[in-house]
């Protein structure tokens, strides 16, 4: 559409797309909403357990990673092959957004079979690798296109895990309530993630291996709290309740 149409246009007819679904889904949660006692907005018991907080900072590091590829691409793309035109520069980005909405609506029956927190760390770590091993060498467009779909499918699960990973680490009690606060801590990684991979970017002159390299190791990093939250719930329940 920015190619066809003004950017007012263009953000007025997703406003309008949005304001459409709002206008829908607002009468149909209220319906749907069962009658419950008053939950706190924060729970202290959970709050002292160190779980949650390698829960909620792997969280919030895979967004500073998650972000970036989506935002720089279609920039990437042009510096590397300056004779794509503005069509075939955005089309990696498309491609990541469809192979994201496909998955996503798909890793729920994924996690079933093997547990949110495998789910987890597995989509994390292919995703790392994707950027590490193929973003980080993508000197043509077939390459890119390829990292297009294989961080398209991984990049995003995270965040549609957010849910089961918060029932099967802290359990169900005020789960809206701990899904809350775990996109809450999302937020600083999808403020900060692109400013810090341009002023990488920039520091290095211009070399895109400090910002992709910055990308994946940060998922990396999030896949160790992921791994010690893991642990640690193992061994506060039967071995038969866990399957990690």
């Amino acid at each position: 559409m920015l190619s066809h149409m003004s950017f007012r246009n263009t953000l007025l007819i997703y406003a309008g797309i949005h304001f459409v679904f709002m206008t829908i889904a607002g009468p149909v949660g209220a319906a749907a909403r069962a009658a419950r006692s008053r939950a706190g907005w924060a729970d202290k018991e959970i709050l002292r357990d160190p779980v949650f907080w390698a829960t909620a900072f792997s969280l919030e590091l895979c967004v500073f990673g998650f972000n970036n590829p989506y935002i720089y691409m279609p920039t990437y793309a042009v510096e590397r092959i300056p004779t794509l035109s503005p069509q075939y520069a955005v089309l990696p980005s498309s491609i990541m957004n469809f192979s994201s909405a496909l998955v996503r609506s798909l890793i729920d029956l994924i996690a079933h079979s093997i547990e949110p927190a495998n789910a987890f760390m597995s989509a994390i770590f292919i995703s790392a690798l994707s950027q590490l091993l193929i973003w980080n060498f993508a000197y043509n467009y077939v390459t890119i296109m390829v990292f297009s779909v294989a961080f398209g499918l991984t990049g995003g699960c995270f965040l549609s895990l957010m849910t089961p990973l918060a029932a099967q680490l802290l359990g169900t009690r005020n789960l809206a309530g701990l899904t809350g606060t775990f996109n809450f801590f999302i937020t600083p990684g999808n403020l900060g993630a692109a400013p810090i991979a341009g002023l990488l970017l920039s520091a290095s002159g211009g070399d895109w291996h400090a910002p992709i390299s910055f990308s994946g190791g940060i998922q990396l990093a999030a896949i160790g709290f992921m791994l010690y939250s893991t642990r640690a719930r193992l061994k506060r329940q039967p071995a038969w309740l866990a399957k990690f």
